[in-house]
């Protein structure tokens, strides 16, 4: 930028004084009149022209300022703006694999639930089974002793020897017939049993996945979870 006039002319004023010869005795110097009223006329003619160009460049700077003002307005406008839009996006995505948790995790519920009642079902029907065939054995068995006894008490020389027979034969299928109910109720217990714990190892994992999907939500989005990550109001039937 070139330098102002009137700066110039100031200055050769300002050197004029510092070499004018010293008046003795006396904080005066000698200078040329001619040449100061010269400059004094050139400073006055170069006031109104070096002001108004000064205030050009000062108005020029206020702009430009203002350009910057107003892009850096911008900038902060338009980076609020995608940040806002990045963080809705985010909670819209973090809702949708919540959402998407939870009905796996109500599906593998479901799954084992529905699982678990058919096994035992299959249980329940092959006791019955089971227990029926007992029955039908054992009704069998004395229903033969009971005419073997009939059989024999027709004879008089052998009717106590037949009793007694019968008794035995009775006795020994009422025997069988406890030990296949006996046996019947130990397999549908330990049939219970593994499916019961099959169950709890499934409830198990759902509740460790339940926890890690809890992990990569804020306190926000688990109102309404317990700290296993199930609902508090339980699923619905």
């Amino acid at each position: 930028m070139a330098e102002l006039k009137v700066f110039s002319v100031i200055s050769s004023i300002s050197s004029m004084l510092r070499e004018g010869r010293a008046v003795p005795l006396s904080g005066l110097v000698m200078v040329n009149k001619q040449r100061m009223e010269q400059l004094l006329d050139e400073l006055e003619s170069s006031l109104d022209p070096d002001l108004d160009r000064a205030e050009k460049l000062l108005s020029r700077e206020r702009e430009l300022l203002q350009r910057i003002d107003d892009q850096r307005i911008e900038v902060e406008t338009k980076a609020a703006t995608e940040a806002r839009t990045m963080v809705d996006e985010a909670n819209k995505a973090a809702q949708k694999t919540r959402l998407t948790a939870q009905k796996e995790a109500e599906e593998a519920v479901a799954n084992a639930r529905a699982q678990a009642e058919s096994e035992l079902q299959r249980a329940a029907e092959q006791a019955q089974q089971i227990i029926t065939n007992a029955q039908n054995h054992a009704n069998r068995m004395l229903a033969d002793a009971q005419n073997q006894a009939a059989q024999m008490v027709a004879q008089d020389t052998i009717t106590l020897t037949a009793k007694k027979y019968a008794e035995d034969i009775r006795n020994a299928a009422q025997a069988d017939c406890d030990r296949l109910n006996d046996e019947t109720l130990g397999s549908l217990h330990r049939m219970l049993e593994h499916a019961d714990i099959s169950l709890a190892t499934q409830l198990d994992a759902l509740r460790t996945l339940r926890q890690q999907l809890g992990a990569t939500y804020s306190e926000e989005d688990m109102e309404g979870y317990d700290d296993g990550g199930y609902p508090e109001e339980g699923y619905a039937e």
